[in-house]
């Protein structure tokens, strides 16, 4: 007897699963209905205010943990002892090279941003990425990025923005108006990541720079550079053409920062 209504469970457990695939509200003998639906969307609705709540929590624990360690510092700073001035350059080091705006913000943490419906998630990046520039600024006392990037890179030619074009850029890259057949130059040291052709645009040169900083050229010919060397700033790339697509003789350069694009003008001098 007792075999049999080990069967006869088995064989009732099989059922109520088949149904809950078909109808979440079956199993408790409930017909599926539109108020039903609107019950079910509601409970998913709540779900995704769980997540953006996870993600708010996160990103506070987060931030409050570099609060409390920036206190720290200031005590250490303040309290100058063997022992304080150990502690502080340690902690400068931590806050120097581990605190990342990438680690609040890590792809799995934008994908819940996106999918809680947050508006502008870019707008967010660039924010804390400000914030967080800032704040190890003011502890270790050294410059920005921006600051330090504005003071060692120099423009790649020297010319007129054209600003209408500019703003037409979807990737936020400006156009320098100069004359053809001008010396385009590396506005930094660093390794060529990309040599290649666009049919629009002509060849283009991608510098990696370091501390996440690229750069791009286009609308050179003559390239003088190829993938994987090592170049100085102010080392010749190529020289200007006229850009078919914007039928002039220009160079369209670009800037990205850990893979997003940025107005080359918060990072350089023009």
């Amino acid at each position: 007897m007792g075999k049999y209504n080990n069967e006869y469970e088995s064989y009732y457990a099989k059922i109520l699963q088949r149904q809950r695939t078909q109808n979440p509200y079956a199993a408790y003998g409930v017909q599926e209905t539109h108020t039903n639906k609107r019950e079910y969307s509601a409970g998913v609705n709540n779900f995704n205010g769980i997540n953006k709540n996870m993600v708010i929590n996160r990103i506070t624990q987060e931030l409050i943990g570099v609060l409390c360690l920036s206190v720290f510092v200031i005590v250490c700073k303040t309290m100058v002892t063997p022992q304080t001035t150990v502690a502080y350059k340690y902690a400068k080091d931590v806050i120097n090279n581990n605190l990342d705006y990438n680690k609040y913000l890590d792809p799995k943490i934008v994908s819940y941003i996106s999918n809680v419906n947050f508006k502008d998630t870019t707008s967010l990046r660039d924010n804390l990425e400000n914030y967080i520039e800032t704040f190890k600024s003011n502890v270790t006392g050294e410059k920005t990025l921006k600051e330090k990037s504005k003071e060692s890179f120099v423009t790649p030619v020297k010319g007129k923005i054209d600003s209408e074009l500019s703003a037409k850029q979807a990737d936020k890259s400006i156009v320098i108006d100069i004359n053809e057949n001008t010396e385009v130059i590396a506005p930094n040291e660093g390794t060529v990541k990309k040599v290649a052709d666009e049919k629009d645009i002509g060849s283009y040169v991608i510098i990696d720079h370091g501390n996440g900083i690229e750069t791009k050229c286009s609308g050179l010919k003559e390239i003088g550079v190829k993938e994987g060397e090592k170049v100085d700033k102010g080392q010749f790339l190529g020289k200007s053409q006229s850009v078919k697509n914007l039928s002039k003789a220009c160079i369209i350069f670009s800037l990205s920062y850990m893979g997003e694009n940025k107005d080359p003008k918060e990072y350089m001098i023009f």
